[in-house]
C-alpha cells in the first residue's frame, strides 16, 4: 500500500490509527477469501486439464502428450507453491487476529 493510500485509510476512520487497526483485518480477511476463491478456480480448471490429458494418454502415449503432461506438472507445481504461500499467509492473519483479540481483551 503506498503512503497515499495509507493515510487517506487513517484518516477516513473517526478513530484515527486505532481504528485502522480493526479495519485492516477485515480487509486482509476480504483479500484472502478473494485469493483463495481464485486458487479454487484454478485447481478446479487444472484437474479438468489434466484428467483429460491423462485419459488421452491412457488411449494413446505419444510424445506430444507427455511434453503437454510435462506441461501441466510444471503449471501444477507453480499453483502448490502459491497455494503454500497463501496458507502461510492465512496461519500468519489468523496468529495476528489471535494476539490483537488477547490484547484488545
Amino acid at each position: 500500500m503506498n503512503s497515499g493510500a495509507q493515510s487517506r485509510l487513517f484518516h477516513r476512520e473517526p478513530g484515527g490509527i486505532r481504528s485502522t487497526y480493526l479495519v485492516l483485518p477485515r480487509a486482509l480477511d476480504s483479500i484472502l477469501l478473494s485469493v483463495l476463491s481464485a486458487l479454487d478456480t484454478e485447481m478446479t480448471f487444472l484437474r479438468q486439464l489434466v484428467g483429460s490429458l491423462l485419459a488421452e494418454l491412457d488411449d494413446d502415449i505419444d510424445r506430444d502428450k507427455f511434453m503437454r503432461l510435462l506441461h501441466r506438472s510444471r503449471k501444477l507445481t507453480s499453483f502448490q507453491n502459491r497455494a503454500k504461500l497463501v496458507s502461510a499467509s492465512c496461519s500468519t492473519h489468523a496468529n495476528f487476529l489471535k494476539t490483537e483479540e488477547k490484547r484488545m481483551y
